[in-house]
């Protein structure tokens, strides 16, 4: 229950609450229509993304985007967790079994194994530390390439959620939709980050709503970018029947 099921927050932590529960497996705003504190009934405050103003609601919608960015990523995930019981949302040591220094985050979380969210969980704060763990990531919003294995200070404007992507993989992303009715046929684009010479990411369809994935109408599209001398060369294998989406591109950030 994004924003907190009884009580009412502050705009600021409803912004920042939001921009991580839009990654969440399940994202939904919801609250009581009342609480009780000291025995005495209150009514709740209008909790909706649209609710605390013209900032907030600049912000709010930000955050909703970019789950729609992610969607195709996303359910590539929930595909996989349904062959291996690999959450969608992962805590660090999950991936990073051999780094110590992982075991103990608790306020950071892995997205599939591609990117990293460092929510802002304490009112008023405009920054943060984050761990990185070993390898190389990029800031998903300024593209900086940075090297793990150690804590940094990231700045986290009341707008920005601080995200990382791990080097080596692709991910799927979609324009920004108004519903999931919209995405049919809509094209996907590919962002790759290259660790050294090479990233690789999995894309997977269906239509979405029968049971006919269990008969092999399905397609789940294996990219693989490699450095060449003159820039990049990607390659694409596929497994299933479904038809799926047209790709618009991939995007390769060094």
């Amino acid at each position: 229950d994004i924003g907190g099921f009884y009580r009412n927050p502050t705009p600021e932590l409803f912004a920042r609450w939001l921009q991580i529960g839009a990654l969440y497996p399940f994202c939904r705003v919801h609250c009581s229509h009342s609480f009780i504190e000291n025995g005495q009934e209150f009514e709740s405050a209008q909790q909706e993304p649209w609710s605390f103003g013209e900032q907030w609601t600049a912000i709010n919608t930000e955050s909703i985007r970019l789950r729609y960015r992610l969607l195709p990523y996303l359910y590539t995930l929930f595909e996989e967790m349904s062959r291996t019981g690999v959450p969608v949302m992962r805590p660090l040591f999950l991936e990073f079994l051999d780094d110590p220094g992982s075991a103990g985050v608790e306020d950071q979380v892995m997205l599939g194994s591609a990117l990293m969210a460092a929510p802002v969980l304490v009112e008023g704060q405009t920054s943060r530390g984050v761990y990185l763990p070993p390898g190389t990531w990029f800031d998903w919003h300024t593209g900086e390439r940075i090297e793990g294995g150690h804590n940094i200070t990231v700045e986290a404007p009341f707008d920005c959620l601080p995200l990382f992507a791990r080097a080596g993989f692709a991910i799927p992303t979609q324009p920004v939709v108004q519903h999931t009715g919209e995405m049919e046929g809509l094209p996907v684009e590919w962002i790759a980050w290259p660790d050294g010479s090479l990233a690789e990411g999995t894309f997977y369809e269906d239509d979405g709503i029968s049971y006919r994935y269990q008969s092999g109408d399905f397609k789940r599209t294996l990219l693989t970018v490699t450095q060449t001398n003159d820039g990049h060369k990607t390659s694409f294998r596929y497994e299933g029947s479904y038809c799926g989406r047209p790709v618009a591109g991939v995007r390769v950030i060094k």
